[in-house]
């Protein structure tokens, strides 16, 4: 027992594990006393699941579903686990004319069939100059290889909103109370986010409201059931919006707009728009609560739902500043 004593104490040995496989991980059904710090070959963990495959042990990268338990945490998923996207059970592919993966984003239920379609942002690179922005919206279920004139609703932004399309809608599968309803009629809502709108002036930004349900193809500036302006040029409204559910207790979802670039003289101090359903109305500047940031804050680079925090049967959001 490595004491210097022949007696029976056992005091001054050292327990290893056989690594066969090198992978620093011991077997913990091969192991020996030692009387000092383990040779090669030999580790003081007992922690491998699997000491023939280098690439099982613990906190390995775990492969989906493939009836093999890489990480050692009994179970063939979990944190580190990962699927080929070529196994995907769909795939949406852009084309030359409609590129897609600007931003994805489930969008709620937009047909009214009771399943959570989704949203894909992309941009027009044939006008290079003055790259439009559209949403394709693709109606769950779906799936196999798609292309994106497959989509079964096109929104289209005008030319100069440009690309980085932000997408929200409602998600109460995955957000219990987190309806995107926004007018109340029991259909989801959608929100499209364009910085680049210029009805205020250059990169001024603006929010587009279209209510579901939707069927066909539209022209957001002149088919959206509400847009939403900036207050001045410069102020990138919409870079980040979010649907929040109901905010005010009043029964139908309210939803944000950040607009981080607000501010006279290039301040960037920043903003960000509360506005309560059904929002009827066309200047952020008449949105019913405004946070204004201080000087550089950039405040709304990101707003956000946070769902209810603090237990009062409300909806709760967050704004960065």
């Amino acid at each position: 027992d490595c004491n210097g004593i022949t007696d029976d104490s056992a005091d001054g040995d050292v327990l290893v594990y056989v690594d066969t496989d090198g992978d620093g991980f011991g077997d913990p059904n091969n192991f020996v006393l030692v009387c000092s710090t383990a040779e090669e070959g030999f580790v003081e963990n007992a922690e491998d699941c699997d000491d023939s495959n280098p690439e099982i042990f613990p906190g390995a990268w775990e492969t989906c579903n493939d009836g093999v338990d890489q990480d050692c945490d009994q179970l063939d998923n979990g944190e580190n686990c990962s699927i080929s996207l070529s196994t995907s059970d769909a795939i949406i592919k852009g084309d030359g004319g409609l590129p897609s993966g600007g931003q994805i984003a489930p969008v709620g239920d937009l047909n009214g069939d009771g399943i959570i379609d989704i949203g894909i942002g992309g941009t027009n690179l044939a006008n290079r100059i003055q790259p439009e922005g559209h949403v394709q919206i693709f109606f769950s279920p779906f799936s196999g290889v798609l292309n994106s004139d497959d989509a079964d609703v096109i929104l289209q932004s005008a030319p100069e909103d440009i690309s980085g399309i932000q997408i929200v809608g409602g998600n109460t599968d995955l957000h219990p109370g987190l309806s995107g309803d926004i007018n109340g009629d029991g259909y989801e809502d959608v929100i499209l986010g364009v910085h680049g709108n210029q009805s205020v002036g250059d990169f001024a930004g603006a929010a587009y409201l279209v209510y579901g349900p939707i069927d066909s193809d539209m022209d957001m500036p002149t088919q959206a059931d509400s847009i939403w302006y900036a207050e001045t040029e410069g102020d990138y409204a919409a870079y980040s919006l979010d649907i929040l559910g109901d905010v005010n207790g009043d029964g139908m979802s309210d939803f944000i707009v950040g607009a981080y670039r607000h501010g006279a003289d290039d301040s960037r101090s920043g903003a960000a728009y509360l506005l309560f359903g059904p929002a009827e109305g066309d200047s952020l500047s008449d949105a019913d609560v405004v946070f204004y940031g201080g000087y550089n804050d950039n405040l709304g680079y990101e707003v956000a739902s946070a769902g209810d925090v603090n237990g009062d049967g409300m909806m709760d959001f967050m704004v960065n500043a």
